[in-house]
């Protein structure tokens, strides 16, 4: 999240961002809807994603990160934070996970 600041802008993050590429597997938490997805870019506090489904923003999530470390998927829970329509077919959101995973997050950098 960006904070403007006298006319700078502000980081307000508070964990690196990594680029990385891998299947997302969500499910909206209080219904059945599956989206099947792609990670942008991921830190211990959240994630971006893309997916042919949007995701509306506040909605909970239960989240399997399939990092290609030839291990099972990587489960987390999250909130969907914002989202925007980078064309018509398909939507990029981004997601703060419920409890910051460093541990988990690691395994995308090996």
């Amino acid at each position: 999240m960006v904070e403007e600041v006298r006319g700078l802008a502000k980081e307000r993050r508070m964990f690196e961002r990594i680029k990385a590429g891998f299947p997302v597997d969500i499910l909206v938490t209080g219904g059945a809807e599956e989206i099947k997805a792609e990670s942008l870019e991921v830190s211990a506090g959240g994630m971006s994603v893309v997916s042919r489904r949007k995701a509306d923003v506040g909605k909970d999530l239960k989240l399997w990160l399939n990092i290609q470390d030839k291990r099972k998927p990587f489960y987390t829970q999250g909130k969907v934070r914002w989202v925007n329509s980078s064309d018509g077919n398909r939507f990029r959101f981004g997601i703060e996970f419920d409890k910051p995973e460093f541990m988990g997050i690691s395994r995308v950098l090996y």
